[in-house]
């Protein structure tokens, strides 16, 4: 279960997982997430629901770096259910994606957020969709070894997201982002579609 500082609780459930020693030096880690899983906003007597229809998961594990070093997510037809009982939102696929290389003590490599077929609707008939939307970032030559550090004094409260910010520009011999967004939509009862 998952509470954030509102009194949001995600209740993910049970997981299975399965570790593979690759080498002397990495864990690959498979995992599967149950079909369902429930929210609850504060005060709220029946849970959302958020099903996914496909999955795959799956993470490599640096055991000298105690670091994910690569990963692949990918979800496939995920609906989010109201309390009510009503579907608000569907999504064709989400997916997580990077494929970093090492050479000489640095990764260099693509890192992808993608997300196609988002339709949110509400009780008033109105309606949101997007086609795709695509994040995509190409790393090159991240010191790992120093990232693994600051990813540790994150998760120990030693460092601020100001500091962390600073120190991952030190970090990196470049990298540029792309973005890209297709047929976007709203549309409401009473009138034409927004585009």
């Amino acid at each position: 279960v998952l509470l954030d500082n509102d009194g949001k609780e995600v209740d993910i459930g049970d997981a299975g997982a399965r570790i593979t020693r690759q080498g002397e030096r990495y864990y690959q880690i498979g995992f599967l997430l149950p079909t369902t899983i429930h929210g609850r906003e504060p005060g709220q007597e029946k849970p959302a629901e958020i099903t996914i229809g496909q999955q795959t998961n799956s993470m490599l594990w640096d055991r000298d770096l105690e670091i994910v070093v690569d990963f692949d997510f990918d979800w496939r037809d995920l609906a989010v259910v109201d309390p009510k009982g009503d579907t608000v939102a569907r999504i064709t696929s989400v997916v997580m994606r990077s494929d970093m290389k090492e050479s000489e003590e640095r990764w260099s490599g693509p890192v992808v957020f993608d997300v196609q077929g988002v339709e949110v609707m509400n009780g008033n008939q109105e309606r949101f969709s997007l086609g795709k939307f695509g994040f995509r970032t190409i790393v090159d030559g991240l010191d790992m070894v120093r990232y693994a550090a600051i990813s540790r004094a994150v998760a120990q409260g030693q460092q601020t997201p100001e500091q962390t910010i600073q120190s991952l520009e030190q970090l990196l011999s470049a990298i540029a982002v792309e973005f890209s967004l297709e047929d976007l939509a709203v549309e409401r009862s009473s009138q034409e579609p927004i585009r």
